[in-house]
């Protein structure tokens, strides 16, 4: 329902050049009103996970600072958190975000160098990383190639 809604949202959206969203926040049974389910903003295998980040509860000070310093890595926290945010879209936007990281790193490094220090930096494999980069393709709401407007 939410894609379908959507596909017609976004095309609105691009015609009128009006940005619009639109989020469920419950679902309710329509032969039982009184089954009602309230969706929540958590991904529990992300919020369950130990975070190195955190200072009890808190976003620890000297990483947020750090962090916010750096436009690049204000846009890899974006696409992860629109990655959480739209089913269709994660691999789309985990793999920007990691593209994203190796152009961070790049600096005056050839392309190839760049992959291979992120990837030796995160302690990943390739594998891993083309694995993600599938993902966009396999999961998009419309079929893979060039969009014709």
């Amino acid at each position: 329902m939410h894609r379908i809604i959507c596909s017609q949202l976004h095309f609105g959206s691009y015609a009128y050049g009006l940005r619009f969203d639109l989020d469920f926040l419950t679902a309710t049974n329509v032969d039982d009103p009184s089954q009602c389910l309230v969706f929540g903003i958590e991904i529990p295998v992300l919020s369950r996970r130990k975070s190195r980040f955190l200072n009890g509860t808190a976003i620890s000070s000297d990483i947020l600072i750090s962090a916010m310093s750096h436009p690049s890595v204000k846009m890899i926290l974006a696409d992860f958190r629109e990655a959480m945010r739209f089913a269709t879209g994660t691999g789309f936007h985990c793999y920007r975000a990691i593209e994203t990281m190796m152009q961070h790193m790049r600096g005056s490094r050839s392309e190839k160098e760049a992959w291979q220090l992120l990837r030796a930096t995160l302690k990943v494999e390739r594998s891993a990383i083309d694995y993600v980069k599938a993902l966009p393709w396999l999961l998009a709401p419309f079929p893979a190639g060039p969009i014709r407007i």
